[in-house]
């Protein structure tokens, strides 16, 4: 290659000068495109990431499997430990191995939900009493109750009433309910107040002196406003 000439060389101007590779003896030309010698070479991370896949922030490791299985092991403990301490003692009492504790859970849920379905239909019924009922006494002041409900339950009766609060007649109810006649047994009882009323619920169902028969909803509720009117 000739070498260009002093004179030659005044005529190339600044910018010509720096990008002549005369003068940056450090690249080299490939298809007329510099390249830098003294580069460093591209990280492999970039090789095996090409664009749109990132490699992990951070540069983290993907972790072992047999360690995220203990971790997960870790997790369940942990749940296990938790949901035994939400279980009443009766529960848990001879349970000493996970799976038999996992059963009594699945046992206690079942058995908290048949609870909550029976204080729905208390509360139902309740409702039901406040709209309609039997017309017991035409004065509330008497302290007797107001409103009556007979229903079959079951395999027994159900029994809803309602009244000024203070009208003592469950004690009646439960004593006529109970009679030999009747052929029933009370199960439950739940009494609660609004405002200045209150509701009693008896649940009753058919005991041995009662036989397989059908309850008779009318005889009994004729015999439950007998036993509630007023004595005088």
């Amino acid at each position: 290659m000739d070498l260009i000439s002093g004179d030659a060389m005044e005529f190339i101007s600044g910018d010509e000068q720096l990008f002549s590779p005369f003068f940056l003896p450090n690249l080299q030309t490939q298809d007329g495109i510099p390249t830098d010698l003294d580069a460093p070479p591209a990280p492999e991370s970039a090789a095996a990431n090409p664009p749109g896949h990132p490699a992990p922030a951070g540069g983290c490791r993907k972790i072992p499997r047999g360690e995220v299985e203990r971790q997960r092991r870790s997790e369940m403990a942990a749940l296990c430990v938790s949901l035994r301490s939400l279980l009443p003692i009766e529960y848990l009492r001879g349970k000493r191995s996970t799976s038999d504790q996992m059963n009594q859970a699945a046992s206690y849920i079942t058995h908290l939900q048949k609870k909550i379905e029976e204080l729905v239909e208390v509360r139902d019924n309740l409702k039901r009493a406040c709209k309609c009922g039997f017309k017991m006494s035409p004065d509330p002041g008497r302290g007797v109750m107001e409103q009556l409900e007979v229903r079959e339950c079951g395999e027994g009766v159900e029994v809803v009433m309602g009244g000024p609060r203070g009208a003592a007649c469950a004690s009646r109810v439960v004593g006529a309910i109970e009679e030999e006649s009747m052929g029933l047994e009370v199960v439950s009882y739940v009494y609660t107040t609004t405002g200045d009323r209150s509701f009693d619920v008896v649940k009753s169902r058919r005991s041995a002196r009662g036989g397989g028969a059908t309850a008779d909803i009318r005889k009994i509720k004729r015999q439950l406003v007998q036993a509630l009117q007023p004595h005088h």
